[in-house]
């Protein structure tokens, strides 16, 4: 929402058109005037999902705007739509494996924008999945900090609602994926009463 969402979405309709102008050498029936109707405040969401709508039929469904439609739909609430959007990509190749994770990283930051944590891990997992096998490996870093961290939000949920055993599962999970200190110190606190040793051991490794 706001403003500063709605001139996002006008800069990626933007760059869709020149693509596709570029691409099919203007013969699509797109012209500027169309993408003032993506300017409007009130309309801006809607008229925006239109474009992109219109683009991926005269596309041919390329993957190039597969992937543009699904990163606008992981970004304003159409989730299913997005995934689907996503696995329907074609090749097995970097850059659809690229693609597929992007999406799937933007589904894991809108779903703990709403605060639907497990759904964010879920998403966050199918994003490591397909960033393993891109070959980059500071944007497999990144997402495994993601990933990681997601998991612990999820301990955190779990602890709330006195679940403490889902909590040492989701703590265990964030460890295996990347070490970090907040994951050892609070599983080191869940392990306090009942296992010291254990406890210890984790209290230890995050100072």
């Amino acid at each position: 929402g706001g403003l500063a969402n709605k001139k996002a979405l006008i800069t990626e309709a933007e760059a869709m058109y020149n693509y596709l102008v570029e691409k099919h050498q203007n013969v699509l029936g797109f012209n500027k005037e169309k993408l003032h109707i993506v300017n409007s405040l009130n309309e801006g969401l809607e008229k925006a999902n239109e474009f992109y709508k219109n683009a991926l039929k005269l596309s041919g469904r390329s993957n190039f705007t597969i992937y543009s439609y699904a990163m606008f739909c992981a970004r304003n609430d159409l989730f299913i739509f997005a995934a689907t959007l996503a696995e329907e990509l074609s090749g097995s190749n970097k850059q659809t494996n690229a693609y597929k994770a992007k999406i799937y990283e933007q589904l894991g930051i809108s779903f703990d924008k709403k605060n639907n944590i497990a759904a964010s891990v879920n998403s966050y997992q199918i994003a490591y999945k397909y960033a393993k096998s891109i070959g980059d490996g500071k944007y497999l870093k990144s997402i495994k900090t993601q990933y990681a961290q997601e998991y612990v939000k999820l301990a955190d949920l779990n602890i709330k609602n006195k679940d403490f055993l889902q909590a040492i599962s989701d703590l265990k999970n964030s460890l295996q994926i990347k070490e970090t200190a907040i994951a050892n110190y609070k599983l080191g606190l869940l392990y306090l009463d009942s296992h010291p040793a254990i406890a210890e051991k984790h209290i230890n490794k995050a100072f």
